[in-house]
């Protein structure tokens, strides 16, 4: 094999050189700009260039064009690429790439001031010394220079692309065995396409049947083993196929049938029957929270059947799911056969609804069927959440019945202030009789109740509210701002906005209503998505009662601390009394020495 080793043959590169001088001497000199011709372009032709180190290409295969007359060492000058000592014949690095290079071109030889017509494949730099060149190699690294005009459906063509692929993944480290290898492999590949190509079409007819009637307003796409897509022209059932292994997917509206079949070489026709879900498939579905017992939340049905929106409150981060089976699949030997997931992106990003991991099914008549990770907590909806069950046929197809659902966050107060001027926050009383549907585990079923809740204080579940106070007028505030698991929300900055009596409440600030209006106050939280949630404030203005504390010694100070923790202090006192002008209630009285000693108790006034 003639192939040169840079390093070792310096010194016959040096007796050469007056040689190469006077052959320069003789030999036309061009311009860069002069020399570059375009593969394509007008030229007296063209040779294949390479050039790889271990890591892999520097030069993937290529073309370059060279002009009648020039050499080796013009045509490489004009390629584009840079050669560091191409004029003294010792090439140190190519495009940059330093490595110990060695280079030959069709039958091993090596003499750039050669014609480049003198090359009919390839020139190749190498950082391989031995066991490289070969005939087969220059017509592989010749394919993989050509391999950009393939036509595309070649390209894609599995045994093609694979073909290729490995040919492209090896050529720069592979000897000259494994590059004969891939040659063979190569041309192999591109003669199962080419009498593929060849074959007469099979005419693939898709009869689609639903409860035993024919439809054919359908999607059909058909996947080849190489997953190249093929779909029928508009309306068609049909399509025109060559030999070899298909997967399939039907869909209708939100039904589906997938399978596979085969194509086998000479078929003139072929069809396909499937079958597709022929009633439904989903019975009774309850959407509920993650309280005990499990309470349900608002959901409404699109006229189609094929939607669910559910509200959910933006303080929630669980979701489950109450699915019942269809009547057609209502005995326990269908259930175990027909299976139901939900199908979504979960919140770490990972896909949920996987019909290969078991532990992504759900269960049948369970309000403990959980969605994992399906929502935060916040304001923010979700539109690609799907419910789907799934069955298995005789035929080995599967069959999948989906249904849509929207979750649409709603807005919440957080807790509601009420103060007087002063700044003495006041109770919020309420007797409240709170109509809910929940799911009963006694009963195995979903019931709606009405309980009186009676307390005071802020609950998530009233919507009206008593306050009692001595001021002609109080303060209201609403608040929104709150952090769920790390996640918070209810800021501006997710246009949260309240209203109080239709008046927008400020940043940070109150809105003062009066007592005795006649009409409760309206509080009311809205988001941009046209959600909301109101309750109301009744508001009554009460005499104040006198409460008198006897006290012990004037070193002793005394406050009253309300319900509510505000610090309430003594209107008027002397030595021995402290008095207070207070709402009728109880309240913690508290007397302190000297900021350090303290004593308490509770009384009650009213």
């Amino acid at each position: 094999m003639k192939r040169i080793n840079q390093k070792k043959q310096r010194l016959w590169q040096l007796i050469l050189l007056a040689l190469v001088i006077l052959l320069a001497s003789l030999t036309p000199v061009y311009a860069a700009g002069e020399e570059s011709v375009g593969r394509g372009e007008k030229g007296s032709g063209e040779f294949v260039l390479m050039a790889a180190d271990e890591n892999g290409f520097i030069i993937a295969p290529e073309y370059v064009s060279y002009e009648e007359g020039q050499t080796i060492r013009q045509a490489l000058s004009a390629s584009g690429h840079s050669f560091a000592g191409l004029e003294d014949g010792w090439i140190q690095a190519v495009d940059g790439q330093v490595f110990n290079i060695s280079y030959f071109y069709d039958g091993g030889s090596y003499d750039l001031n050669a014609p480049a017509a003198d090359i009919q494949k390839a020139i190749v730099f190498t950082w391989q010394s031995e066991d490289y060149y070969s005939e087969e190699t220059l017509d592989l690294i010749l394919k993989l220079a050509a391999y950009p005009d393939l036509d595309e459906e070649m390209k894609a063509f599995g045994v093609v692309r694979r073909a290729y692929e490995a040919a492209f993944q090896h050529t720069p480290t592979a000897n000259k065995v494994r590059m004969a290898e891939l040659l063979a492999d190569v041309l192999n590949a591109e003669a199962t396409y080419a009498a593929w190509k060849a074959e007469t079409p099979c005419r693939v007819t898709f009869d689609v049947r639903r409860g035993g009637t024919a439809v054919t307003d359908l999607t059909i796409r058909v996947t080849d083993s190489d997953e190249n897509e093929f779909t029928p022209a508009a309306g068609e059932i049909a399509l025109d196929l060559r030999s070899g292994s298909y997967t399939f997917l039907v869909e209708r509206g939100q039904e589906q049938v997938e399978g596979s079949f085969t194509v086998a070489a000479g078929s003139a026709t072929k069809t396909v029957q499937a079958e597709l879900p022929a009633d439904s498939w989903f019975g009774e579905v309850t959407f509920y929270d993650n309280s005990s017992p499990k309470e349900a939340l608002r959901t409404e049905m699109s006229a189609d059947g094929s939607t669910y929106t559910v509200y959910v409150p933006d303080r929630d981060r669980y979701l489950n799911c109450f699915v019942a089976p269809g009547t057609f699949i209502a005995g326990q030997e269908e259930m175990s056969s027909h299976r139901w997931y939900a199908e979504y992106i979960r919140t770490t990003g990972t896909p949920y609804g996987i019909e290969s991991e078991t532990t992504h099914r759900r269960a049948w008549n369970s309000p403990s069927a959980s969605l994992p990770l399906c929502i935060e907590a916040g304001i923010q909806g979700r539109e690609d959440v799907r419910l789907k069950v799934v069955y298995t046929g005789p035929d080995g197809f599967i069959q999948r019945q989906y249904r849509e659902v929207r979750i649409i966050r709603t807005p919440s107060l957080d807790q509601v202030l009420v103060k007087e001027a002063g700044g003495t926050v006041l109770s919020l009383n309420y007797d409240y009789p709170w109509t809910h549907t929940y799911y009963d585990t006694k009963q195995a079923k979903k019931v709606t109740a009405t309980d009186q809740l009676t307390g005071k204080g802020f609950d998530a579940r009233v919507k009206a509210y008593t306050v009692y106070t001595t001021a002609a007028n109080v303060l209201v505030q609403g608040l929104t701002r709150r952090t769920v698991s790390g996640v918070t929300f209810g800021t501006p900055e997710d246009d949260y906005q309240v209203f109080v009596n239709g008046s927008e409440q400020p940043a940070g600030g109150s809105i003062s209503i009066p007592a005795n209006a006649g009409d409760p106050a309206v509080v009311t939280v809205t988001t941009p998505n046209g959600e909301s949630e109101t309750i109301q404030l009744t508001v009554i203005q009460q005499e104040a009662v006198t409460l008198e504390l006897t006290k012990e010694s004037a070193a002793v100070s005394t406050s009253l601390v309300s319900e509510t923790g505000s610090v309430l202090y003594p209107e008027s006192q002397t030595a021995q009394r402290a008095v207070f002008r207070v709402l009728p209630g109880t309240y913690t009285w508290v007397g302190t020495v000297s900021s350090y000693y303290h004593t308490r108790g509770t009384v009650t006034c009213g």
